[in-house]
């Protein structure tokens, strides 16, 4: 049976095949000048961050007795807002703009478990809870000004990180898990709620995510080779 392709495998190829190409323009503002300017990071730097992201989380999951392929859910608070002062209406989640978070969400799938990401529209630590509950969840990843709000969450939970914080650890990350069976979950998403007001499961098989990557290669592939597609983040 063929393996299956998935956002790890597609990093390890680029990795291989173009290292020194940016794979992100992040922005960056000169402390001294004021002045704006991206911060080229390229397939190599990235592929390298997100194994000592994946080190870091596998160390800290082993250690809670955490096993591999276990369900994590991941829970951010916006980095524009400010602490929440309660629980009530402020919005939880995983900002999903910011470079630590794409790492943190490769980083945790290379470390052997299963994302769990919440959506924009999902605001209440109840709900949160819940869902957890439901995805048979074994610990939250959140944001160190979301901590008020865990009373609610009865889970092993550990504070989001600044990966440019972490000292790379001597762990040693286990080989991809060939995958055989696209029926196995790769991500844990949501609805909305808006049918049935409550949000429900949408496990992502690694089939469907498969299917994704090859539909990706078919209508992303540049035009011109020599050139590398800008793609707008929003």
């Amino acid at each position: 049976m063929a393996d299956y392709y998935s956002h790890l495998t597609v990093l390890n190829s680029a990795a291989t095949l173009h290292p020194s190409d940016p794979a992100f323009k992040v922005p960056q503002i000169n402390v001294l000048t004021g002045e704006s300017y991206w911060q080229s990071i390229t397939y190599s730097e990235f592929h390298n961050d997100v194994a000592r992201v994946a080190r870091y989380w596998s160390r800290i999951l082993t250690a809670a007795g955490i096993t591999r392929r276990a369900t994590i859910g991941l829970w951010y608070v916006d980095n524009h807002s400010s602490p929440p002062k309660s629980n009530t209406n402020v919005v939880f989640r995983l900002g999903g703009m910011r470079y630590q978070d794409v790492l943190h969400i490769y980083g945790i799938s290379r470390a052997g478990y299963v994302p769990q990401l919440f959506s924009l529209g999902l605001t209440s630590p109840i709900v949160i809870s819940e869902l957890l509950r439901k995805a048979n969840a074994r610990a939250l990843i959140f944001d160190p000004s979301f901590e008020c709000a865990l009373g609610d969450i009865h889970l092993s939970s550990h504070v989001a990180v600044d990966p440019q914080c972490i000292h790379d650890s001597a762990t040693t990350l286990l080989e991809s898990p060939r995958i055989v069976n696209g029926d196995e979950t790769a991500f844990v998403f949501h609805t909305s709620g808006s049918t049935s007001g409550s949000p429900k499961l949408v496990s992502c098989s690694h089939r469907w995510l498969n299917a994704i990557v090859k539909k990706a290669k078919q209508i992303c592939t540049p035009r011109d080779p020599r050139r590398q597609d800008v793609t707008v983040w929003m």
